[in-house]
């Protein structure tokens, strides 16, 4: 899988000048599933929390190219709807034997 960024802890991209915290600094609001072009797109907006570092991008998207399978799964009913915009882990299904199906990726910085 070619990149042009880094997902850290789960939760953090990395493509320098940036390192943003997308589980606590930004809002989840969009997604784009395009069966045709085989894109999915995942769209943030920054929080409005006052913790928010200045600077911070106001929005965040990323792009995933040449797409063989795209999956969604319920929400988990325990927690409130006002989680649903806070990205827990940031991860993909791969089929591979050595693996248990989804991958987190969650390299230390």
């Amino acid at each position: 899988m070619h990149r042009d960024f880094e997902i850290t802890n789960g939760i953090c991209l990395s493509q320098p000048p940036h390192e943003l915290d997308l589980h606590n600094d930004f809002d989840f609001h969009d997604l784009h599933y395009l069966v045709e072009d085989r894109t999915v797109k995942l769209y943030w907006r920054r929080s409005l929390g006052e913790w928010v570092r200045a600077g911070t991008p106001t929005a965040v998207c990323i792009e995933f190219v040449g797409v063989s399978e795209f999956r969604v799964h319920r929400r988990d009913p325990k927690l409130p709807f006002t989680e649903d915009s806070c990205v827990r882990a940031i991860g993909f299904w791969t089929d591979e034997d050595w693996a248990d199906g989804a991958m987190v990726i969650d390299r230390k910085s």
